[in-house]
């Protein structure tokens, strides 16, 4: 019985390294996971970290004109989050930062309202041989601004 758990327990290791990697792969492949995080099993195989994607916000006014967010010190934390992993919750995160950023902006500087809010994510990939940067997009949500409060 001890000699049962004792090598059950030497297995333990390598049991939780495979579980941490396919769950890293799993993230990958299907939530836009960046290779370097989350156990950083592609950061040698890969340049998409996080410096190499771009998070864009754009508020669209209630005449349809469109104004690029910078996304500066306020939102470096979410920004990194949403670069990292683009996933419904960070997305959400930094929505909601915004908006309430630009609520209280438009009352103070009677600006137009805002009527919704649409982030997009790109990662930069290299063309084999010229190593030609291109943007791939990876990750759009849209929100919708509610003004009843």
């Amino acid at each position: 019985m001890k000699s049962s758990l004792n090598h059950l327990i030497s297995w333990l290791p390598c049991i939780i390294f495979l579980m941490v990697a396919s769950n890293h792969f799993i993230l990958t492949k299907t939530q836009n996971l960046s290779p370097w995080l989350g156990g950083g099993f592609g950061m040698f195989a890969s340049t998409d970290d996080g410096s190499a994607r771009f998070v864009k916000a754009t508020s669209i006014d209630v005449k349809g004109i469109e104004t690029v967010i910078p996304l500066k010190k306020r939102y470096k934390h979410l920004k990194h989050k949403v670069r990292a992993l683009p996933n419904s919750n960070h997305l959400n995160a930094l929505a909601q930062s915004i908006i309430t950023h630009l609520q209280k902006e438009t009352d103070k500087k009677a600006l137009p309202q805002i009527s919704s809010l649409r982030i997009d994510v790109w990662k930069t990939q290299y063309a084999a041989g010229s190593l030609r940067p291109k943007q791939i997009h990876i990750a759009q949500e849209s929100f919708t601004i509610d003004h009843k409060q």
